[in-house]
């Protein structure tokens, strides 16, 4: 058995999974390569590092700092850096997630949700989430495709957008087209203009394939787009259809039209339900244990033990004991010994 340190590891809950999560500089390190090839300061929000250039930086970190993890824990890191400052950061997450596609199951749609509503804030970070892991999640099932098709719905600016722009990749293949026109439907009565782009973007693609029907879509939807929407949905259609739809509008300027529901109407009408928040518990020491809020953020609770690393230095416990599930009592993974009082550890960081 290797030498005993003291080291805290933390809990995480991803993907309807409990994880520890060992002592790691994972994040200090992913800054340092990225400082080394930038003058920027990530205040900006922006390493202003090229994307090629961001490639290469990945596929070296990767390589050297995070291949040698468990895909659930690659996944916690992943969150963790869509959830730091910069689009760079940003970015290397969703590339840490294309990486582990196979690993992810409908459990993990909840912390999709949670980054959605969080942790993106730009067009460009959702539709790279969108076509590099939730795309190819919808071809892989139906049961992630309808469960990201209800996006359309949530009255959220950024899953209603990543759910039109997930659902290009089986526009692209001709499946799904109804609940694409579905998601199109809900979507498009949004004044939102990354919600309304977003349709756009879909149905231009579709058009491709399903010409007549977007054009009826547009045809009796007309009223509930905006100018750049409804140019981004005509976009890819021939130009004597285009000039058709355009002349629509100025047949239509003397009729009543039904006025576009805002985002903010769209939220108090909907009212969705808000996330269950999971529950683990701090370990004080034996005898005292406190429930806390727990989500994929930092800082994570944590377990003070006495830890034996192993030979890769990865430690991880897929299921949490059942009594901590349970808030009730406390056990401790037979890998560690029983847990020490917090006083006696000093200066530690994860």
């Amino acid at each position: 058995m290797s030498d005993e340190f003291v080291k805290p590891i933390h809990v995480a809950f991803i993907g309807g999974q409990y994880a520890y999560i060992p002592y790691n500089d994972v994040i200090e390190s992913l800054q340092v390569s990225l400082r080394s090839v930038s003058t920027e300061k990530p205040a900006t929000g922006t390493y202003n590092i090229r994307s090629a250039q961001l490639q290469t930086i990945f596929d070296n970190f990767y390589t050297s700092t995070l291949s040698s993890y468990s895909p659930l824990i690659q996944t916690y890191f992943a969150y963790r850096f869509i959830a730091l400052g910069t689009v760079e950061e940003k970015k290397i997450g969703t590339m840490v997630l294309a990486k582990n596609l196979d690993e992810f199951t409908v459990d993990f749609i909840i912390d999709f949700e949670r980054i959605f509503d969080n942790d993106i804030t730009t067009w460009e970070i959702c539709d790279g989430f969108a076509t590099r892991v939730l795309g190819p999640l919808i071809k892989k099932s139906d049961d992630f495709a309808m469960k990201i098709s209800v996006w359309k719905d949530s009255g959220k600016v950024w899953r209603m957008r990543a759910s039109c722009v997930t659902f290009v990749s089986l526009a692209k293949v001709g499946a799904m087209t109804t609940l694409s026109f579905e998601i199109c439907a809900a979507c498009v009565k949004s004044s939102e203009r990354f919600v309304q782009l977003g349709v756009g973007c879909l149905l231009r693609e579709m058009s491709l394939t399903f010409s007549p029907q977007v054009v009826q879509f547009i045809t009796e939807n007309y009223r509930f787009f905006s100018r750049e929407g409804l140019r981004y949905s005509i976009d890819k259609l021939d130009t004597v259809t285009r000039k058709q739809i355009l002349a629509m509008g100025k047949k239509r300027n003397n009729k009543e039209t039904i006025p576009v529901v805002s985002q903010s109407q769209q939220r108090k009408e909907t009212k969705p339900k808000p996330l269950e928040k999971q529950n683990v518990v701090q370990v004080q020491n034996v005898q005292q244990v406190q429930p806390i809020q727990m989500n994929y953020g930092y800082p994570q609770p944590v377990y003070l033990v006495n830890y034996y690393p192993k030979d890769d230095n990865i430690y991880e416990v897929q299921q949490i004991p059942q009594q901590i599930q349970e808030q009730q009592h406390v056990l401790i993974p037979n890998s560690c010994q029983k847990p020490i009082s917090s006083s006696s550890v000093q200066n530690s960081s994860v």
